[in-house]
């Protein structure tokens, strides 16, 4: 944690929401559309002792242009949960 007094204000925008910097780009996201995402890699998957995990932010836009993912069927506007 910074020892910064003015951290946690800085780390929030005008909304009160936190600001974040896509993975990708190293650009502020902004909150619309389908951004911001929210990527989780978990590592040893299974093993509960070893398993980590980490979140990660992007624009849609920027990860789906990473090519790590093909069937990104979430980021479709007309998709709907079952």
């Amino acid at each position: 944690m910074s020892s910064d007094p003015d951290f946690a204000r800085r780390a929030l925008d005008a909304e009160g929401r936190l600001r974040l910097q896509c993975w990708y780009c190293r650009e502020q996201i902004a909150y619309e559309g389908f951004d911001p995402c929210a990527v989780i890699l978990v590592v040893n998957w299974g093993d509960k002792e070893q398993e980590r995990e980490q979140r990660f932010f992007a624009h849609a836009e920027c990860f789906r242009k990473s090519g790590s993912g093909t069937d990104l069927y979430v980021l479709d506007p007309e998709f709907k949960e079952p």
